[in-house]
């Protein structure tokens, strides 16, 4: 379902971190379904729709080039990226690619599908700046250590054997990958060609794994490693291990046989990662002896040995630091994703929220300020002051609440200042952020806001470069505000309701927008059902 979101999103030009994407989908609660790749769409803000429709080729021709449908199948109904290409259709599922004419799609898709566009409001995202120079920084430094081994080392030999050596680690790599977790699309259809392949079954044999728990893709990866690491130190010192090369590739021989005697009388079933990493071994052991018998590798000296096999043993140490680091990386990424499953269960959310101790009242308070949608079902209320370190980041949370759900969402902001107090700097602020919002614009007022809940807002200079407009009426709003913070006993800032409820403490402010749709649809019914109990009566 991932790798047809993210195909979806890359033929509408929409860049999103796949990491992220990922991530939300898989905690999505209701995941794997529709529901959760719409979710997830709202989400990013990408703008959406997820429709059924009658399956006539006019409805067809007024869809986007490309879209999520569901089509029926002899396994039964799938879901498939439709890419619209003339009087042709490109279908991909999880599996496979295909083509088909209009007629036929139409009579397998049963007129179920999401549909995206790109607009302004979408929150495109890419990796971290730093962690992509990081990534592409040692890319380029085994690159560049590659090719001066190559022009340093023009010989056939060494030059054969570190590249086979390259491709060897990169499969080791793969292998290593997938033992611990990390699957990709293009190696489970590797892995899964046919009946008789499957690297799981392989990989998760006792036979590919050694005493004290030392799996035959960690010494693989170890010692293609030292392979090449060797290599850059002969480089440096201007030795040759060459003939070491070549006693080690010859060790590796029975190795090869095993492995392949072992998936094919014991587990029955072929690893291709395994055999191509068995191939590179073969084709190495080949090529020593090749050298050898034509007396063009000399012996090596016990010096060279002794440096190799210190090489691979550093190596060794350091992958069996680095490997159980991969593994906890892992359970957290998993753990994570089933902790924010668990938190985005609506459900849960409900029963914490009525937890909290709910308000005695909480009445609209005239004029005072109010974003978003009045009338939406959710209302949110936040005591703040711009004075507060920690109120910034709650304006900044609640900001991208309120701009990724303008309608479903109203927010009023409320400051216990002391309307009598003149000279204090929150009554000043209140009364001249009061004044903007019914002189000006809410928007106006919106726009200063942000200023004085940036991160590098200056409070003092705010106030000072404003002419400060005192007003009877705006006296009356922040008296109104200071005397519901004190019969509510609200003394700290900030403080969050949302509708008559105190927002449940084990939740993050930003984790609201999971349930805005939720809540909308829940305060709506219980309004509803508040209305007929009255006529009823």
């Amino acid at each position: 379902m991932h790798s047809l979101l993210k195909k979806l999103l890359l033929t509408n030009h929409i860049n999103i971190h796949q990491d992220e994407l990922k991530f939300q989908l898989a905690s999505h609660p209701s995941y794997p379904s529709l529901h959760a790749i719409v979710g997830v769409l709202d989400h990013f803000s990408i703008p959406n729709a997820a429709l059924k429709m009658p399956t006539t080729k006019e409805n067809l021709e007024q869809l986007p080039s490309s879209f999520l449908g569901v089509l029926s199948s002899e396994t039964g109904d799938t879901l498939s990226l439709v890419e619209k290409r003339g009087e042709q259709l490109k279908i991909t599922d999880e599996n496979s690619a295909y083509w088909l004419t209009e007629e036929v799609f139409l009579t397998r898709w049963n007129g179920i599908l999401v549909a995206i566009e790109k607009d302004e409001s979408v929150k495109e995202s890419t990796k971290n700046p730093l962690s992509r120079r990081i990534h592409w920084g040692v890319i380029a430094v085994l690159l560049g250590l590659t090719g001066f081994f190559f022009y340093s080392v023009p010989s056939v030999y060494p030059a054969s054997f570190y590249a086979f050596s390259f491709l060897g680690v990169l499969l080791a790599g793969l292998i290593v990958r997938h033992e611990l977790g990390f699957h990709s699309q293009a190696t489970q259809k590797l892995c899964n060609f046919s009946e008789k392949a499957s690297c799981d079954a392989v990989l998760g044999s006792k036979g590919a794994t050694l005493p004290f728990g030392i799996k035959l893709s960690d010494v693989s990866f170890v010692y293609f490693f030292g392979m090449i690491a060797s290599g850059w130190i002969a480089m440096v010192l201007g030795d040759a291990f060459w003939g070491v090369w070549g006693i080690l590739s010859m060790l590796a021989v029975p190795i090869v046989i095993y492995s392949v005697y072992y998936q094919a009388v014991v587990v029955k079933k072929w690893c291709p990662l395994c055999l191509a990493l068995g191939g590179i071994l073969s084709l190495q052991a080949a090529l020593s002896v090749f050298f050898v018998a034509s007396e063009r590798i000399l012996t090596p000296s016990p010096s060279a040995v002794l440096l190799v096999l210190g090489i691979v043993f550093f190596s060794a140490m350091l992958w069996a630091m680095l490997k159980p680091l991969l593994i906890k990386q892992e359970e957290f990424a998993k753990l994570n994703v089933a902790h924010t499953k668990f938190k985005r269960n609506f459900s849960f959310f409900q029963a914490a929220l009525q937890e909290e101790a709910p308000l005695a009242e909480n009445p609209i308070i005239p004029n005072e300020l109010q974003f978003g949608n009045p009338d939406a079902a959710v209302q949110l209320t936040l005591v703040t002051s711009p004075l507060c370190i920690f109120c910034k980041q709650a304006h900044q949370d609640l900001a991208g609440i309120l701009e990724q759900h303008p309608e479903q969402v109203s927010l009023r902001i409320r400051f216990n200042a002391d309307a009598e107090a003149k000279e204090s700097m929150l009554t000043k602020i209140s009364s001249q952020l009061l004044h903007i919002y019914h002189t000006q614009s809410p928007a106006a007022a919106w726009k200063e806001l942000h200023r004085l809940y940036s991160e590098n807002a200056d409070v003092p200079a705010w106030v000072e470069a404003q002419s400060i407009h005192f007003n009877p009426a705006y006296d009356t709003v922040i008296e109104a505000q200071r005397e519901w913070c004190s019969r509510h006993q609200i003394n700290f800032t900030p403080a969050l309701y949302l509708n008559d409820q105190a927002f449940p403490k084990q939740y993050d402010r930003t984790d609201l927008a999971w349930f805005i749709e939720e809540l909308t649809q829940a305060y709506l019914e219980e309004a509803e059902a508040q209305q007929n109990t009255l006529k009823a009566s």
